[in-house]
């Protein structure tokens, strides 16, 4: 068998290529909430995911009442050299915050540019940024990864184990990107 993918690797591949990630919330009772959402990673000191939602969504009204955040992004369409058993996933914990006014037009560029870089594509999908700011019904978020694990697919491929592994820094994946 060829030898795995590095850890960076494999979670750079995961992050860069997955589209969706499940958020995981908890409201101001405790109780969780999970939610799937479409980011784009953000490659740049401190490493971030960003997307969109409705503000009056629970995961977003979470977010605004507590910050501490956790995610799984998964997939199981991956070539024998991305991974031997052909899936791959990693877990994440962070904080998240609602974009600022000041930042929602960098943010709102930034996000559809990473997020559909086809222009053409890109104007069919795009939201006016006034839906984003002010009394608009939705709010650009940002989860800043603070802790990352993988899956340890080096065990699994041994024992059968269901195990992770944490990625001691996941700043260090930081990495020019396109």
């Amino acid at each position: 068998m060829a030898d795995l993918p590095s850890s960076a690797q494999r979670a750079t591949l995961l992050m860069t290529s997955a589209r969706f990630i499940t958020l995981a919330t908890a409201d101001t009772g405790g109780r969780p909430w999970a939610s799937t959402v479409n980011y784009v990673l953000l490659r740049t000191a401190p490493l971030r995911l960003v997307w969109y939602s409705m503000r009056r969504a629970q995961h977003s009204r979470n977010i605004e009442t507590g910050s501490e955040v956790t995610g799984s992004i998964f997939r199981t369409d991956l070539a024998a050299e991305q991974s031997p058993v052909g899936l791959d996933g990693l877990q994440l914990a962070g904080s998240a915050r609602a974009i600022p006014e000041p930042e929602a037009a960098g943010v709102h560029a930034e996000y559809y540019r990473r997020n559909f870089p086809d222009e053409t594509v890109r104007r069919q999908w795009m939201l006016p940024l006034a839906e984003f700011t002010d009394t608009g019904p939705r709010r650009f978020y940002e989860l800043t990864v603070e802790r990352l694990w993988l899956l340890d697919l080096a065990r699994w491929l041994e024992d059968k184990v269901d195990a992770r592994l944490e990625i001691e820094n996941p700043q260090a994946l930081l990495t020019p990107a396109p």
